[in-house]
């Protein structure tokens, strides 16, 4: 058998691929409170190949293949107001810790009122009980609300190693 032939055929079946992987979106904006972490509901899926994301109730992946996985999100924070949205904070939970995290812009000074956080990063995950979630925070001046755009999404992939 060929070298070519073993190749495509791992490909075929599987055997070589950034699976599980999964990539969701919310539908609409999640409304936060004022200095609130919050747990992002991305609540539809573009595709989840293993049904390692749930969309659902627990808002988390939760691979059952142990490996690295790329992580990665990106989260619109907004304000209800122009010029009251001074911070976005978005994290990265391992196992319900906070694991890594982003900060948007400081619109105090100004009349934004929307910021774009992104965050990539490789985590191992052991394949049985390990698991993601995505949160923000949003912080206002006068204590109005604010919340998450419906655009942000959230995903993962195996990485072939």
């Amino acid at each position: 058998m060929s070298i070519t032939k073993i190749i495509a055929d791992s490909i075929t079946s599987g055997a070589i691929a950034n699976t599980p992987a999964f990539h969701a979106t919310l539908s609409s904006i999640q409304q936060t409170s004022d200095a609130t972490t919050t747990k992002i509901q991305f609540n539809s899926e573009s595709f989840d190949t293993n049904n390692a994301y749930d969309n659902s109730s627990n808002y988390r992946f939760q691979p059952q293949v142990a490996g690295k996985y790329f992580i990665y999100t990106s989260i619109s924070g907004r304000s209800d107001s122009p010029g009251q949205l001074t911070n976005v904070r978005t994290s990265l939970y391992k196992n319900g810790s906070e694991l890594i995290q982003a900060y948007g812009t400081d619109f105090r000074n100004s009349s934004g009122y929307q910021t774009l956080n992104y965050m990539g990063a490789i985590i191992e995950m052991n394949g049985s009980s390990d698991y993601i979630e995505y949160f923000a925070r949003a912080d206002h001046t006068g204590g109005t609300n604010g919340g998450v755009d419906s655009g942000s999404y959230a995903g993962a992939y195996k990485i072939i190693e």
